[in-house]
């Protein structure tokens, strides 16, 4: 699958997106049972990205600045569904949001990992 941005050219494919937000925290320094948490809730979020996109539909995430938290979850669902490197991804990501994207180094390397 290639990487390419969503192009909503109406409004009513924006409707029937399917909206992921998963609340987590944006921080570099999360360590422990916090990590661990936030890990597990962007891979869940991944993985309903992947189910929606697999299915036919598209989906959009969303968190409060549009930058680290939707770009980790976007970043992750790339991952599984591309063959583009990690770098590629990241690079893409910041493309196409901003250049802010992913600039928690802690997201970068999560979603380098997968």
């Amino acid at each position: 699958m290639k990487i390419s941005p969503l192009r909503l050219t109406n409004f009513r494919e924006f409707v029937k997106a399917k909206k992921i937000y998963v609340p987590m925290k944006d921080s570099s320094d999360l360590m422990g049972q916090e990590l661990s948490e936030t890990i597990a809730r962007a891979k869940f979020a991944a993985n309903e990205v992947i189910e929606t996109i697999m299915g036919g539909g598209n989906a959009l995430v969303t968190c409060k600045a549009g930058w680290n938290r939707s770009g980790l979850i976007s970043g992750l669902a790339l991952k599984k569904l591309t063959d583009a490197s990690p770098r590629r991804i990241i690079s893409s990501i910041r493309k196409n949001r901003s250049i802010f994207a992913l600039s928690n180094p802690l997201f970068v390397e999560i979603t380098k990992r997968g």
